[in-house]
């Protein structure tokens, strides 16, 4: 009898997986395998996006809303800014009508002045004139 050295060794034998040839079926199985768990990831991957979209647009919404409400805030701000610019304007015309009354007064004070000054004059020639007459006397 001829021993023939095979490279495959029979069943029982102590050889190892790697050593054995994979079957066209086998790739098969692997390939199919390997196309599944490229689908569930990229079925993980939609959901997860989906998800990131969802979460994104509560985001956008909620920042549309506190955009609206500074919106709001910010008109009411110009009105209040409207209010402080008109009371501002109406204090400063006051103080320019207390500014024209004080320079009323000023005015008239001086004129006051002047007519005391006259009357004192006038008095002045008087009393001189009552000395002369009394010298004369």
């Amino acid at each position: 009898m001829v021993k023939r050295k095979t490279k495959y060794p029979f069943p029982g034998s102590t050889a190892k997986a790697d050593d054995q040839p994979a079957s066209g079926k086998m790739l098969k199985l692997v390939k199919n395998e390997l196309k599944e768990e490229i689908g569930l990831v990229r079925s993980e991957l939609k959901g997860e996006i989906s998800h990131v979209r969802t979460s994104m647009q509560g985001s956008i919404n909620s920042l549309d809303t506190r955009l609206s409400h500074v919106e709001v805030e910010l008109k009411d701000l110009k009105g209040e800014v409207r209010e402080v610019k008109k009371i501002v304007h109406q204090n400063s015309r006051n103080i320019s009508e207390i500014k024209i009354m004080v320079h009323k007064t000023n005015l008239l004070v001086e004129e006051q002045n002047a007519n005391s000054q006259i009357v004192l004059d006038g008095l002045q020639a008087v009393w001189q004139r009552q000395d002369r007459m009394e010298g004369l006397c």
